[in-house]
This record gives C-alpha cells, sequence and structure tokens, in this order.
C-alpha cells in the first residue's frame, strides 16, 4: 500500500490547510432560505438556476428547511428560483470573490387553481387571487343576484345586467353573494398575499382557507 503508514503525518502536514481552505469555500458564495409566502412554510425541492451560466451540473435545491447553498465566482448574476405549483422568481445578486451573500427570505407565491361551490341563496367568499368586477359578473354569469361587500359597495343582477357600486374585488376581503341557484367559482393565477384593517365593532374577515 502507499504511503506507508509512517509517511501518512508528513502528508496531513503538506495538505491539511489546503483541504481545510477548500472546505471554507463552502462558506462563500450565495445561500439563503426559500419559504412558501401563504404559510411561511420553508419550501423544499425549489431548484435555483443561475441563468446564463449553469449547466446540468451545476443546479441547486433548496433542502427540507428551504436552505440553499450556491459557491460561485465573484459577479453579477441572475438568479432564478422554481417549483412546480409556485411563481418563479427572478433576484439580479452581485457577490464578491471569496464572500458570503445572505438570500434569507425568498418568498414563492403559490399558484393557485381551485373552483368553490356556491350553494343557492347566500354564501361567503374571499378571493385568493387577483380578480376584476368584470371576472366576477362572468363567473356568477345570471346565477347571481347580489354581491355585497361591508364598505366598498354591492353589485346587483337585475334587467339582464349587473348594475352597483362595488369597483373592485380585493383578495382576502369577505364578501356575501346571494345566488339563484347553485353555481361554481373558478379562482386560477398566483396567491396574493393580504393585510386586513379592523374597524371598531363587527368586522368581516376573509378566511383565505385550503
Amino acid at each position: 500500500r502507499y504511503p506507508q503508514g509512517s509517511q501518512l503525518p508528513n502528508f496531513w502536514d503538506y495538505n491539511h490547510n489546503s483541504m481545510l481552505t477548500y472546505m471554507e469555500q463552502c462558506l462563500n458564495g450565495v445561500h439563503g432560505f426559500v419559504y412558501d409566502a401563504a404559510t411561511g412554510q420553508p419550501i423544499e425541492g425549489v431548484t435555483i438556476t443561475v441563468q446564463g451560466h449553469d449547466d446540468e451540473y451545476s443546479i441547486v435545491s433548496s433542502h427540507e428547511v428551504g436552505d440553499f447553498h450556491r459557491p460561485i465566482k465573484g459577479g453579477t448574476y441572475t438568479f432564478v428560483f422554481s417549483k412546480e405549483g409556485y411563481l418563479s422568481q427572478t433576484i439580479e445578486v452581485t457577490v464578491a470573490d471569496g464572500q458570503r451573500f445572505e438570500l434569507n427570505d425568498i418568498q414563492l407565491l403559490p399558484l393557485i387553481d381551485r373552483t368553490l361551490e356556491l350553494v343557492q341563496g347566500w354564501n361567503w367568499w374571499a378571493p385568493l387571487v387577483e380578480m376584476t368586477v368584470d371576472d366576477l359578473e362572468t363567473a356568477l354569469g345570471t346565477n347571481g343576484i347580489v354581491v355585497n361587500s361591508q364598505d366598498a359597495g354591492y353589485l346587483r343582477y337585475e334587467n339582464g345586467a349587473w348594475v352597483g357600486t362595488l369597483t373592485a374585488i380585493v383578495p382576502g376581503q369577505m364578501y356575501k353573494i346571494q345566488t339563484g341557484e347553485a353555481c361554481i367559482i373558478s379562482q386560477s393565477g398566483s396567491y396574493v398575499p393580504v393585510s386586513y384593517t379592523f374597524y371598531p365593532g363587527y368586522n368581516w374577515f376573509g378566511y383565505q382557507g385550503t
């Protein structure tokens, strides 16, 4: 066998600094965490690609706790974060040689494709994606009768047309919809993070649900 056991201490002395320096390179480059923008939970298996740079052997993915580690030479790069079921996100990063750049709060928006069954009569409803008043009117068709919001107006279907004072549909806000018969509303698009304003007294809270 080669080398002889008696020579191993010398080989260690020759190489251990180089080995440790090589290992330390894992601490450099771009590091961070990827989270679900809706739940705040880490996402495993997000593909991190450097545009115009990577090949099939240099692409990395996020781990179980959402962390990723991408050693790379100093420069300015475009990082793409992608996973099925999420809206991809592109971020430009400038990193220096021998330094660590942190991307600790990458929030990916889930893609939503859901249907909601409305029963005949009154229903509570909170949109999850961007939607216009026209979109809602089209979704309800002639099945809708009245759409009420807490403080932003109403819609009413009468004489073959929708009329009213409601001018916008706000993701996360709660609406009351009265239908003449059971129907289905489809929601497709990327999840929209929302915030709520509560007023004195009772408030309609837009439950986002799963």
